[in-house]
């Protein structure tokens, strides 16, 4: 079995999702071929730096604007430069001979769909919605199921018409590394505030400032790929422990 798992780095969750797909599908078929593929990048090798880099500059530069799109998004699918993409998308996954595409980008779902409906393929195409709100962009035609991480959001894909047979509430996909046992301590000394592979923190201030004026405590901030956030947070608060992008955050958690 060749499966292709199509994500994006439109901030770090859908990336992630992807990856933990791939994980629990090697766990249960070892024999499987799992791809993640970045959808921008391997469509678009000379403009996925630019594309990403715009994308972060908008959530850090200009949220109201971010925001505004992202609203926009939650209304309306919309898929540019689709028929580019479904013939770059032919080319792909003829090279690559997948059984199944599996999406945890509402993008990838739109495009993958589009490619269905124009070329009349029977490709199954699995949805992992990463949201808990199934706003319009997730709902691509050529889905044959959705995974969703929450009951709420299967009744929201029920009302929006999608048939019950074609969602199955599967939990957010979460990496093997996370699958631990935790056991709360009675009296909390440790914590741990992140905010994102964007590191975008609401009400950083007030909040670090708080944790700041309390005692017996040790504080770690993660701020992801946010550099300018780590530099200002090390200067501010120097009694914490500022890490900027890492991949031991299930270390950090436990």
């Amino acid at each position: 079995m060749h499966v292709l798992i199509f994500t994006g780095q439109f901030g770090m969750g859908h990336i992630a999702a992807a990856q933990a797909v791939q994980e629990e599908i090697l766990r249960q078929e070892p024999t499987a071929s799992v791809t993640v593929l970045d959808i921008v990048e391997d469509c678009f090798p000379q403009l996925h730096r630019l594309v990403y880099g715009c994308f972060d500059f908008t959530v850090n530069y200009c949220s109201g604007v971010y925001n505004m799109l992202n609203r926009m998004a939650g209304r309306y699918r919309c898929t540019p430069m689709k028929r580019t993409m479904v013939q770059k998308l032919d080319q792909l996954l003829y090279e690559s001979q997948a059984d199944l595409v599996i999406s945890t980008l509402p993008l990838s779902s739109q495009y993958i769909s589009a490619y269905k409906r124009t070329t009349g393929s029977t490709l199954p195409l699995y949805t992992y919605i990463t949201d808990l709100d199934a706003h319009s962009e997730w709902i691509a035609p050529g889905t044959d199921c959705y995974f969703v991480g929450d009951e709420s959001t299967r009744i929201q894909l029920l009302r929006r018409g999608i048939p019950a047979e074609r969602v199955v509430v599967s939990g957010i996909p979460v990496r093997q590394a996370f699958q631990f046992q935790f056991h709360a301590s009675s009296s909390p000394k440790e914590v741990l505030v992140m905010g994102g592979g964007l590191g975008l923190i609401p009400r950083a201030e007030e909040l670090l400032s708080a944790l700041d004026a309390a005692s017996d405590l040790h504080v770690t901030v993660i701020t992801g790929q946010n550099e300018s956030l780590r530099r200002e947070l090390t200067k501010s608060y120097p009694s914490f422990e500022v890490i900027g992008f890492t991949q031991k955050v299930a270390q950090y958690m436990a």
